[in-house]
């Protein structure tokens, strides 16, 4: 069974209260199942929890939240790689180029997941271009929002360059075992 560490909900827990009142937070998680309400509501950071509740956070946020449009996951996905990198902007990191920062990824990626791999291709130093891709990963297309924003804000976060992220291929709409993004800054 995949798994994710509790910190990820200790860090949507505070996204949501940032996000909605109290009566909002309230209707939120009275829509969802006990364990994953509990998950969420009370979580413990030192925990690991099921890929499926995380599921079921995102499918409920996009619901509740974005009436139905994934907006609010981009959201999440920046506001977790903050939380991830402990606040803003770091001021030695950040001098880091982002050739040194994209192998990090990998790294944080295992700090929190304990399925998928993540591995990243300098495709052109030069081109200021390479390719992240996240494998064995069994979130759906949701968690492709979330990812791609947690990876475009981490690599700002520590590079502080403009940087792009654009999915060149989702597993949740071709097929295969993989999704890839490509990364390119100035």
């Amino acid at each position: 069974m995949a798994n994710i560490r509790g910190n990820t909900f200790v860090a949507l827990n505070e996204w949501m209260v940032k996000t909605l009142n109290q009566e909002r937070y309230g209707k939120f998680m009275a829509k969802m199942r006990s364990p994953v309400a509990r998950s969420l509501s009370r979580p413990e950071g030192w925990a690991w929890y099921p890929l499926e509740y995380l599921t079921e956070i995102y499918e409920s946020i996009v619901e509740y939240l974005g009436n139905g449009k994934p907006a609010p996951l981009e959201d999440i996905g920046k506001f977790l790689a903050d939380i991830d990198l402990a606040g803003g902007p770091k001021s030695k990191a950040a001098l880091l180029p982002i050739s040194r920062v994209l192998p990090r990824l990998s790294f944080l990626w295992s700090r929190y997941k304990d399925c998928g791999d993540l591995d990243v291709e300098l495709i052109d130093e030069d081109r200021r271009k390479a390719l992240v891709t996240i494998s064995g990963y069994d979130g759906n297309e949701m968690h492709c929002r979330v990812n791609g924003s947690w990876i475009g804000m981490v690599c700002k976060l520590m590079s502080g360059k403009d940087v792009v992220v654009k999915e060149t291929t989702c597993r949740w709409k071709v097929g295969g075992n993989s999704c890839a993004w490509e990364v390119s800054w100035e």
